[in-house]
């Protein structure tokens, strides 16, 4: 074990690395809201607590942003009780002190996405608030796959590193599955009623999604610092060589993106993930917007026909197809935030603050470097076959990648990256298509 912070609420990314060098390594923090003791282990190369949230008492507790992942306005978590959990819409908190979920030994168990961010419900994507303890949040659903796939049976996750327990669940004031069966909340939503969750019981393992009216346990992993904060020294200092790589977050919707210093530039190596059910609105705070903002419009498949107008497809995968969709923006009017372009680059993008779509001279650089698909979609840029979307339809997938560049070259065509198994290229191509995006650091 190392030494380390002695709170979750101080604790950084630097000081943890510091403490928990190598997967497997553990330490131990105090939640300074209750003074409870929290192991802390290093999975995956992400800090996570190994040991289920503790937090709600007879009483109510106020959260506030000096303590809590909450927003500026507070948050006040409910009195612990084992009445409830039959709502999708309603706040449930039971805890009676222990890490197991039952009837006379409670976890901590919260009520969906009312209780985890401050009083707003989330249809699709990651939760923006929740009640881990400042500086830390809920495992995205994506996180809970990555977990399962390294220790895909119940045997594994209840020994080290994640020393998971059969805590059960809540259900219209009856707790049942204890000692048979362990559920997590992930912060991701699936619609308005049911969000994903870990699920493990005999010899299984998964992730699926279950009613959000459910009492479930709460595990806690550390966030990662944000692209939106990233500097020049800080990036640099992160990846001083080439084919270096770190890990940041999109403050936006809480997505990680790997970052790979790739020819002296930091680059994406994920393909950018915004974009659901809803429509959401860009600003200068977190997006690489105009003075205005942008409205990023909702997921479809439909579209894609217009060369003038805004066309997304997301439904959360690195791929895109007709049913495992990557972030596509469809072209200029979605990537400058309503004006479109007849030459040069771009002037706003749906980037995260501080980042951009790439040129066309910068991909012709990185053509030089990796000038096949299979260069391009091994480290350090790791591409995607990804397809498009050209007039509703999904076409390519699997076969060709295809990325949008910043640069037009008329009213109507764009350039874009585009490889395959034997050769890549950055050519134009009519800007009503939907590729994936990779951003840049703005030097």
């Amino acid at each position: 074990m190392h030494t380390g912070p002695s709170t979750m609420q101080e604790a950084t990314a630097s000081s943890l690395a510091a403490a928990m060098p190598n997967d497997g390594d553990t330490t131990t923090l105090v939640d300074s809201r209750t003074g409870e003791n929290y192991s802390i282990a290093k999975i995956l190369g992400r800090y996570l607590m190994t040991k289920n949230l503790m937090l709600g008492v007879p009483i109510a507790i106020q959260l506030t942003q000096d303590d809590s992942n909450v927003s500026s306005s507070g948050y006040t978590l409910p009195a612990s009780s084992i009445d409830g959990f039959s709502s999708s819409t309603a706040e449930n908190v039971y805890n009676s002190g222990s890490t197991d979920c039952s009837s006379s030994n409670g976890c901590y168990a919260y009520y969906t996405w009312k209780a985890a961010t401050a009083g707003s419900t989330k249809s699709s994507g990651t939760a923006d608030y929740d009640i881990c303890p400042k500086g830390w949040r809920i495992p995205t659903q994506s996180e809970s796959i990555n977990l399962v796939n390294a220790y895909p049976t119940s045997a594994a996750l209840t020994a080290a590193p994640f020393l998971g327990v059969y805590n059960g669940l809540y259900s219209s004031s009856q707790f049942s599955d204890g000692g048979t069966a362990g559920r997590y909340w992930s912060s991701t939503a699936r619609d308005s009623t049911s969000a994903y969750r870990l699920s493990f019981a005999s010899s299984s393992a998964g992730v699926n999604y279950d009613y959000k009216g459910f009492g479930y346990a709460i595990r806690c992993v550390k966030k990662e610092p944000t692209m939106q904060d990233a500097t020049t020294s800080s990036l640099a200092s992160a990846m001083p060589n080439d084919g270096d790589t770190t890990v940041l977050s999109d403050s936006r919707n809480n997505e990680e993106y790997s970052i790979a210093k790739i020819n002296g530039q930091y680059w994406m190596t994920k393909n950018l993930m915004l974009g659901g059910s809803s429509t959401i609105q860009l600003t200068q705070d977190d997006s690489n917007v105009s003075s205005s903002g942008y409205t990023l419009p909702a997921s479809s498949t439909s579209g894609f026909s217009d060369n003038t107008a805004a066309n997304v497809y997301n439904s959360g995968s690195t791929t895109c197809s007709s049913t495992s969709a990557c972030y596509a923006y469809y072209t200029w009017k979605a990537a400058t935030a309503g004006s479109t372009k007849s030459s040069g680059a771009a002037d706003y993008d749906i980037c995260p603050k501080g980042w951009r779509l790439p040129t066309q001279a910068e991909f012709d650089a990185l053509t030089s470097s990796y000038d096949t698909g299979p260069k391009l979609v091994a480290a350090p840029f790791l591409g995607v076959y990804n397809g498009r979307y050209d007039s509703s339809q999904f076409k390519l997938g699997g076969s060709r990648g295809f990325y949008w560049s910043s640069t037009a070259n008329s009213s109507t065509y764009a350039y874009r990256l585009s490889f395959n198994s034997s050769s890549a290229d950055t050519t134009n191509i009519y800007k009503r298509y939907g590729s994936a995006v990779r951003c840049i650091f703005k030097s």
